[in-house]
């Protein structure tokens, strides 16, 4: 199970690569949306942060510093980070050109988070 998420983790990273630099270029704020949060400040697991030996079921690692690496390459653009996967409502700034928002759900339950406001 670890190998095919890390394989995937992998491909999401090489993906970001790819394309948000060139979306970057183009546009002043960039949203990304993504099951995963790609980020360990915002994983939690029943509201609470994820210890270590939680992290790999809750966080893609590798597109997080994919993303860190890219935002740093593009200090006048914003990225926000839109994900959901642990169902703990938790919103961070990453970097002063990033952030990110997970959404709070229950089982079963999906609720609206937020309204965007796209210009």
């Amino acid at each position: 199970m670890f190998n095919r998420m890390e394989v995937y983790g992998r491909e999401s990273a090489a993906y970001f690569r790819k394309v948000l630099p060139y979306a970057l270029t183009r546009f002043q704020h960039v949203i990304i949306a993504t099951h995963v949060p790609p980020f360990g400040e915002v994983a939690q697991y029943n509201c609470q942060p994820c210890g270590p030996t939680h992290l790999p079921h809750f966080v893609n690692v590798s597109a997080g510093c994919a993303i860190i690496g890219i935002a740093r390459q593009f200090p006048r653009r914003q990225i926000t980070v839109i994900c959901g996967h642990t169902h703990s409502a938790k919103e961070a700034k990453i970097l002063d050109n990033l952030t990110v928002q997970v959404g709070g759900a229950q089982k079963g339950r999906p609720a609206i988070q937020r309204i965007l406001q796209l210009n």
